[in-house]
């Protein structure tokens, strides 16, 4: 029922073209990293780091976050499995459900200007297939192709590049990984929502308030 929730959520939201613009405001301090704002969170034994592009929200798109972790050096636990098991929404009057790297390919949502946002490229479609590989700020190089416009569209491109970047389960080490989630809401409105991130036993919170500025 989630999946089938999700891809009607979607189809709508496209085919209505309207959209609502929600400024967001984080209740914890944050940096300015390379235009994205940037949230860390330190415990004894594990940080984790959340970017996100905008402090502003379509709510017409998913909500892209970027949210790496990590364990201290100091940490005698075994290492943990990141994933999207470690998220936790509360305090959720907007219905956001996490969205699987699943529901992201087989959704009709076109995320380059998302992607482009967290300056992850989208080479441009040609006529010929070419493979070859794309530099991450984030991951590194990896590896990707282009196809023949009448059959890869723009929007299903971006929604490959942004799988490979999905977060997938990660054993944690003492350097940041992670990847990308994004979350689609049921029924957006004004209100806060907290984002926890459990690391063993380690609980991460991030809140964030919704204010509707206006429509389009």
């Amino acid at each position: 029922m989630k999946k089938i929730f999700l891809f009607l959520s979607f189809l709508t939201l496209i085919l209505t073209g309207c959209s609502q613009i929600y400024q967001i405001t984080p209740t914890q301090a944050f940096q300015l990293d390379g235009g994205r704002f940037s949230f860390l969170s330190n415990k004894e034994y594990s940080s984790v780091k959340l970017e996100l592009a905008k402090l502003t929200y379509r709510d017409n798109l998913p909500l892209l976050l970027l949210v790496q972790a990590k364990i201290n050096p100091h940490d005698k636990s075994s290492a943990p499995i990141f994933s999207i098991d470690s998220f936790n929404l509360l305090n959720n009057p907007m219905g956001f459900i996490i969205v699987s790297a699943k529901d992201i390919l087989n959704s009709s949502i076109g995320f380059t200007n998302a992607l482009q946002d967290f300056s992850i490229p989208t080479p441009p479609l040609d006529n010929n297939t070419q493979f070859g590989f794309f530099f991450s700020p984030f991951f590194g190089f990896y590896p990707t192709a282009s196809f023949n416009n009448s059959y890869y569209r723009e929007s299903e491109f971006s929604r490959r590049i942004l799988f490979s970047h999905y977060l997938k389960p990660t054993t944690l080490g003492t350097d940041f990984k992670g990847g990308f989630i994004a979350l689609s809401p049921k029924d957006m409105k004004n209100g806060m929502i907290d984002i926890e991130i459990k690391i063993n036993k380690e609980i991460h919170i991030f809140t964030f308030n919704f204010k509707k500025l206006t429509d389009q």
